[in-house]
């Protein structure tokens, strides 16, 4: 999914004329960014249940998403 988002932007970026070098993620930083998203998934959701506030609740749907997302990509390395 990365390697497709990078391609894209790659062409999208020749088309334009705009000469730009998009990092290549790390395990490392994968890894941190899994962290990262874990966290606010559970914090999100768990404050959200808490307080009864939709808004955090969907914020932590979102980083439970991100967390499946950067795991499966993570299996790619």
């Amino acid at each position: 999914m990365i390697e497709k988002l990078n391609s894209t932007l790659d062409k999208v970026n020749t088309l334009v004329g705009v000469e730009m070098d998009i990092p290549k993620p790390t395990k490392s930083g994968l890894k941190l960014s899994r962290a990262f998203s874990v966290v606010l998934g559970i914090g999100g959701i768990a404050l959200g249940t808490i307080y009864t506030s939709k808004l955090l609740i969907t914020l932590g749907t979102l980083g439970a998403i991100s967390t499946i997302a950067t795991t499966h990509e993570l299996k790619k390395f």
